[in-house]
Order: structure tokens, then C-alpha cells, then sequence
């Protein structure tokens, strides 16, 4: 599957379980100098409004890409950022309640994050009855402080 064919919001879940819900695709086609070097995302899990579950295989630099700069997180150093290609494997089959103890599997896990700004007792309630991915990713908005 093409990056460009995954249909957003999507759930990205990292190899320690942390998930982001990405609105578009930018916050992962671009990259550091040292994302790239250590390889940032590789091994992530994708799942896209429509239930498409992909794994992202490998990253590459795009040639002439132009760079573009923000300031870290802490605000006081500039950080240049290059696009990159994403290259994902092919869908794996997983079912909604799969997908489901998976997103459950990563709240419980990071949830000091979640309980700081989030009704986690609800989110983990919307999930649990959501009837497609869609409404597990709208769950994050409507629960939201």
C-alpha cells in the first residue's frame, strides 16, 4: 500500500506503545537529520480511518527535496526538517476488535499521559463500543479536556 492511498485521521502506534493520532501525513513524511539516521518510525503501526492496518517498512531521503526548519521543542534551538518517503508494507487483516485492544493495550499502558489531559474512563469506554476505526479516533477528540 502507498502512503498517499491511507485515508486520514490515523492511528500511529510506535514500537513502545506510545500512539498519536496523526490528522495528515506530514508529521511522519518529514524527519531530522538524526530521525533519519536512527531510522525514526520504521516498525511503526498505521491504521487509517477506513481500517487499513500497514506497518511502515522503511524510510528513504527524497532527492532535491527541499528543507524546511522549526524550533525544537524546547524553543531555543532551530531543527531542519527534510520530507522522506515512506514505504509501508502491505495491509494486514485486523479485525475492529483487534485494533481495538491494541489502541486499549497502549492508553493503559501510557496512562499517567492520557490521564492528564483526557477522561480516560470515557475514552476507554468509546473504544471499547466504537463500531469502525473512525469512531475509536474520533473518541481521542471528543474526549479531550
Amino acid at each position: 500500500m502507498k502512503f498517499e492511498d491511507l485515508k486520514f485521521p490515523i492511528i500511529e502506534i510506535d514500537d513502545e506503545g506510545w500512539l498519536t493520532i496523526c490528522d495528515e501525513g506530514s508529521s511522519i513524511t518529514n524527519t531530522t537529520s538524526v530521525g533519519f539516521k536512527h531510522g525514526v518510525g520504521i516498525g511503526n503501526l498505521l491504521v487509517d480511518t477506513d481500517g487499513h492496518v500497514v506497518q511502515i517498512v522503511n524510510i528513504k531521503k527524497l532527492p532535491n527535496a527541499k528543507k524546511t526548519w522549526d524550533w525544537s521543542l524546547l524553543g531555543i534551538i532551530p531543527v531542519v526538517f527534510f520530507p522522506i518517503e515512506v514505504i509501508l508494507s502491505e495491509p494486514t487483516p485486523m479485525s475492529l476488535d483487534e485494533i481495538k485492544k491494541k489502541v486499549l493495550e497502549s492508553v493503559t499502558k501510557h496512562l499517567n499521559f492520557w490521564d492528564e489531559n483526557w477522561d480516560t474512563d470515557n475514552l476507554m469506554d468509546q473504544i471499547k463500543t466504537a463500531q469502525d476505526t473512525k469512531e475509536i479516533i474520533e473518541a481521542f477528540e471528543k474526549t479531550q479536556y
